[in-house]
C-alpha cells in the first residue's frame, strides 16, 4: 500500500472531467463484479487494492454530495462512489452542475 505524507500534485487543467470520473466509477463497479465472479483471486484483489489506495490519495470524501446533487444517479454503495478528486476540473464541474440545477438552468 502507498503511504504518502505529501499531497499529490493538482491535476492539469486538461485532465478528466466529471463525466470521465463517472465512467471510471462504473468501470470500477465492473471490476468488483469480475472479482466476485472469479472467486476473489488474491492477486486480483491485491492489484485492485493498490489502485484503490491511489484513488484515495487523489480524492476526498464528497461531503457536499456533489455527485448526487449535480443530478448524477449514484449508488449508495460502494465507498468509491462517495469520493471526488480533491481539486481540479472535476469538483469545479460538479459544483457548476449542482448550481445549474439549483437555479433551474440545468437538467433536472
Amino acid at each position: 500500500m502507498f503511504h504518502e505524507s505529501v499531497d499529490p500534485p493538482a491535476p492539469a487543467e486538461d485532465a478528466w472531467g466529471a463525466h470521465d470520473l463517472i465512467g471510471a466509477l462504473h468501470a470500477r463497479d465492473r471490476i468488483q463484479r469480475a472479482i466476485r465472479a472469479a472467486g476473489a483471486n488474491s492477486e486480483a484483489v491485491a492489484t485492485v487494492a493498490v489502485a484503490d489506495e491511489l484513488f484515495r490519495m487523489f480524492t476526498v470524501v464528497d461531503e457536499d454530495g456533489l455527485l448526487s446533487e449535480a443530478g448524477m444517479p449514484t449508488p449508495s454503495e460502494p465507498w468509491y462512489w462517495r469520493r471526488i478528486p480533491r481539486n481540479g476540473p472535476v469538483p469545479r464541474e460538479l459544483n457548476e452542475w449542482k448550481m445549474a440545477r439549483l437555479t433551474g438552468d440545468g437538467p433536472t
